[in-house]
């Protein structure tokens, strides 16, 4: 045996050495990380943004992510236009989002004016008399954004570059454009865009037709949200979801058996029109057009169309409150059973 010690001490030397180097190296890795995130810390904002943005892709969307959108007063010129100009109007809606927030009155440093912050020359260009006039300004940005889908052959993200940086920069890089804000104005439209579309598909509501909703009920429903009442007596305006179905080119037909006062047991479709009795004394009281049904906190819960006290064609996105004469507040089947029901049927 080597009684020498002086090779363990060696190794000893060289193993505090390298643990030295680890770490000065580990502290220097760590001296540059912290510079790279002070150095980029608007590119980190950015990055946080867009996931923030990304959220709507996540699964598991409650109506809560939905309630601005479903409750905006501007749906029914939204499905007008959408309809008109063949646009998805989620894709509308996610524009007039990232532009104006939904504020008609909105104006920019630039210039650009209304829900679709339209520049005056493409106000003028579109037909557009009043920026500021909601209709008229979902009207002429959906048309503007319409002819961009054309030009770039249906490609919504160039048309949507277009849409922010001008169609000039997108012919001349033939893609979106190397300009952050573009590139961030696409992502995050196209992230509501698949949010408002999911919206529509999963709640409906004053958004959009149920995914469930029978040909006859779709277009009885999409009548309702472009409806405009004229008149009527009294708050049951009974008249108002007869218009709506005559307007849809649909008649009444009683569905299951006519049981006044006992309560109809079926289950109401999107379309159908329920007599509904608000005071309990076993008589309607109030007429409605349903639209669907929720379970909230494992309550069944209607939401429907229906005319109020002032005589408007008004939805129910107010949350739901028990025994509520309000004609914004949906009802509960455990409040009451409808008296009445009539399922749309062809003319």
């Amino acid at each position: 045996m080597d009684d020498n010690p002086s090779g363990e001490q060696k190794k000893s030397s060289n193993v505090e050495t390298y643990i030295s180097c680890g770490c000065a190296a580990l502290l220097i890795a760590i001296l540059i990380a912290f510079m790279y995130f002070v150095t980029n810390f608007d590119f980190l904002q950015s990055l946080a943004s867009k996931l923030k943005g990304l959220k709507s892709s996540i699964p598991g969307l409650l109506r809560e992510d939905c309630e601005q959108f479903l409750s905006q007063k501007y749906i029914p010129d939204i499905n007008k236009a959408a309809e008109k100009y063949d646009v998805d109007p989620a894709l509308i809606a996610a524009v007039i989002e990232q532009e104006s927030s939904w504020n008609p009155n909105a104006e920019s440093t630039a210039g650009a004016q209304g829900l679709m912050q339209l520049m005056p020359g493409t106000a003028t260009g579109m037909g557009v008399k009043d920026p500021f006039n909601a209709q008229q300004n979902i009207d002429g940005g959906t048309k503007y954004l319409k002819g961009l889908i054309d030009r770039y052959g249906g490609d919504v993200d160039r048309a949507l570059a277009a849409y922010n940086a001008g169609p000039g920069a997108v012919d001349f890089y033939g893609t979106i454009p190397p300009y952050e804000e573009t590139q961030d104005y696409v992502t995050y439209v196209n992230s509501n865009y698949e949010k408002y579309r999911r919206c529509i598909e999963e709640y409906g509501g004053a958004g959009g037709v149920p995914q469930n909703a029978s040909e006859n009920g779709r277009k009885v429903l999409e009548e309702a949200r472009n409806y405009q009442p004229g008149t009527c007596s009294g708050i049951n305006c009974y008249e108002h979801t007869v218009a709506v179905y005559n307007n849809a080119g649909m008649k009444l037909s009683s569905v299951g058996l006519d049981q006044w006062g006992t309560g109809i047991t079926v289950q109401p479709q999107p379309g159908y029109i329920m007599d509904l009795d608000l005071d309990g004394n076993g008589t309607a009281d109030h007429t409605v057009l349903f639209d669907h049904e929720e379970i909230i906190n494992g309550k069944r819960i209607w939401y429907f169309w229906n005319a109020d006290a002032s005589n408007a064609w008004v939805y129910t996105d107010k949350p739901y409150v028990p025994n509520s004469n309000d004609p914004k507040v949906p009802w509960s089947p455990d409040e009451g059973l409808p008296l009445h029901m009539w399922e749309p049927i062809p003319k």
